[in-house]
Formats: C-alpha cells, structure tokens, sequence
C-alpha cells in the first residue's frame, strides 16, 4: 500500500468521474469494469443523483459540468485534472485510460 501512495503522489493521476442515473445499466456496467481494474492513482467520482451530484460539486469544483451526455452513462476521463472528451462507451473509457 505504501507503494501505491507514492506512486498515487509521484505519477500521473487519473480522475474518472461518471455521471448518469443510478438505473442506468451502462452506469452499473462503466463502475463493475473499473472494480475488475487495477489503477493504483486513479480517482473514481460518482455523479448520480441530483443531491449527491451537488455534495460532490462543493468537495471537487471542477466536476460541475461532468453530467450525462446524450441522457445516457457517461465517463469523463481526466489525466492530471486535464479532462478528455467524454464518452458513453466503455471501450472508449478504457482507451482514454491507456493513452498516458
């Protein structure tokens, strides 16, 4: 564990936050798949309902327009709280991960 908060400190860090309705199959889908993988210095940001999505805005400002694109699941991708495009497909949530 000391390993992983210095490489949580000294490398690059990802923060994901996903954004839909609770109900959402895909919403369930994108947060299983990201269980199953191991991201030592990544930060996983759920963006759900509306109570919750503003708790959240006060604790991280920066995810305030992370919301669902398309009324479906959506993952938002940051490196370094630089975000990428978001995405409804999960696939392409894994791409934008490998890319650094």
């Amino acid at each position: 564990m000391m390993l992983v908060g210095l490489e949580f400190a000294a490398g690059t860090s990802y923060e994901i936050v996903l954004a839909g309705s609770s109900e959402d199959r895909g919403l369930t889908e994108m947060i299983n798949a990201l269980r199953r993988r191991f991201i030592p210095s990544g930060v996983v940001i759920l963006r759900s309902t509306r109570e919750q999505s503003a708790a959240i805005t006060r604790l991280a400002p920066y995810t305030k327009y992370h919301t669902p694109v398309n009324a479906k699941a959506t993952a938002h991708v940051c490196v370094d709280y630089n975000c990428k495009l978001p995405t409804n497909e999960l696939s392409e949530m894994f791409q934008l991960l490998d890319e650094v």
